[in-house]
């Protein structure tokens, strides 16, 4: 017979319920499974108490609680076993592939429903098998409701979170962009880009630490209400909040801007980003791209030395070599950020009707240089000796140093008024 635990936090009966009757909050089991030798793989035996396994995959929920601001607050965990099955086929000695996976939880699920009373398995959302150490494999795997976590690192917070992610919403890794340029150099942002999975060192989706779901990730999730705003197609000015604090306000920003999707966060060491340097933490830009494996696309802003310091630098734009805009953090502290987004290219000022000496010092100011000057007759008699007309037309975004071309108005042979 085999015992059930249960870490309760709300009253739920482990006997069957009415078919019709869903649990007050989702629930997942976990199951110890342990098996000799055989079918290529090695033996799996008892590493460790069911109790030390179930504690561990419970600890998910104030992680899940912090980061989605009370939205999702985890599974109920109840837990069971060690319980011994048929040794899973290892296809390929070494590798937990999909056949290997895939009897661990069949064989898990047949051996756990005819030892009564566990409930029926169809009470659980969630359904997540441990077992000691498989060596060459991955630390864990999850999809379709289920997760596999090998052996004492897959005990680990990171692998958890990520490993119910992917089996319960479906989530992508966080990944990182590593772009080229034409010369073969790293560069943020270009054409040539490859998606490095789970490049993102900063997000649990990441392979590093268990950091907050990047901005992507939480919208995916609709864990963003009130949070976020578009920016307009002239840009803005943004004081963003850490993604990880509690209170209500402002935490992310996002715009579409040259075929790709920017969405901006700012994280500080608070949360449960607390773990990571205070200086590795600030601005983050994620692309989201067409095509691409991930929706969470980290960009790196300092490209040649690894994603680690992706961050943007106070007061050193970035422009988005894809589009039109550019991001400035002008100004950083402990409680906010401020995030301008704007158009990168200058605009071209108005000239018309101001003498040549007045346009001059306008289109310097504005990083222009004067063009061609040609005077052509004013028949209105409105702009004698002043500019008529300009090329490129006043609020043109051009690039700077580019040379305005001026009409300057002539007196017509008539009498004007």
């Amino acid at each position: 017979m085999v015992a059930l635990a249960v870490f309760a936090v709300a009253a739920v009966s482990s006997a069957p319920g009415p078919a019709a009757a869903a649990p007050s909050v989702p629930r997942l089991l976990v199951i110890q499974v342990t098996w000799e030798a055989g079918n290529n793989s090695p033996a799996a035996p008892v590493d460790r108490s069911i109790t030390e396994v179930a504690s561990a995959v419970h600890r998910h929920r104030d992680w899940y609680t912090a980061v989605s601001h009370g939205k999702h607050t985890g599974w109920q965990t109840s837990s069971t076993g060690p319980i011994s099955i048929t040794p899973p086929r290892m296809t390929v000695p070494g590798k937990c592939d999909g056949p290997f996976l895939d009897d661990v939880a069949d064989n898990a699920d047949q051996a756990v429903q005819e030892q009564a009373p566990v409930p029926d398995l169809s009470v659980y959302s969630m359904v997540v098998y441990y077992f000691a150490r498989m060596p060459s494999c991955a630390a864990g795997w999850g999809g379709g409701g289920r997760a596999w976590l090998n052996g004492g690192f897959g005990l680990s917070l990171l692998v958890v979170v990520q490993e119910l992610a992917h089996a319960s919403f479906g989530l992508s890794h966080a990944n990182g962009l590593e772009c080229m340029d034409p010369n073969g150099q790293r560069v943020t942002l270009s054409t040539s880009c490859a998606s490095l999975e789970y490049a993102d060192p900063f997000s649990a989706m990441g392979n590093n630490a268990a950091g907050s779901f990047t901005a992507p990730h939480q919208f995916q999730l609709g864990w963003l209400s009130g949070r976020m705003l578009d920016v307009p197609a002239g840009g803005g000015a943004y004081a963003l909040q850490p993604l990880e604090n509690n209170g209500a306000g402002l935490q992310v920003v996002r715009f579409k801007d040259g075929g790709v999707t920017l969405w901006i966060e700012y994280r500080q060491p608070i949360g449960v980003d607390a773990t990571f340097p205070p200086n590795s933490l600030g601005v983050f830009v994620h692309a989201e791209l067409p095509g691409f494996p991930s929706r969470s696309q980290l960009l790196d802003m300092a490209p040649q030395n690894g994603f680690f310091d992706s961050k943007l630098s106070v007061g050193v734009p970035w422009a988005n070599p894809l589009g039109n805009m550019k991001i400035t953090v002008k100004q950083q502290t402990a409680a906010s950020a401020n995030v301008y987004v704007e158009w990168k290219h200058p605009r071209v000022p108005n000239v018309v009707g101001s003498t040549l000496a007045q346009a001059d010092a306008a289109l310097a100011a504005a990083g222009f240089v004067r063009g061609t000057v040609s005077f052509p007759v004013d028949d209105t008699c409105n702009n004698i000796g002043r500019v008529m007309n300009q090329n490129p037309a006043a609020g043109a975004m051009v690039l700077p140093g580019t040379a305005v071309h001026l009409s300057i108005g002539n007196r017509p042979s008539h009498p004007c008024p």
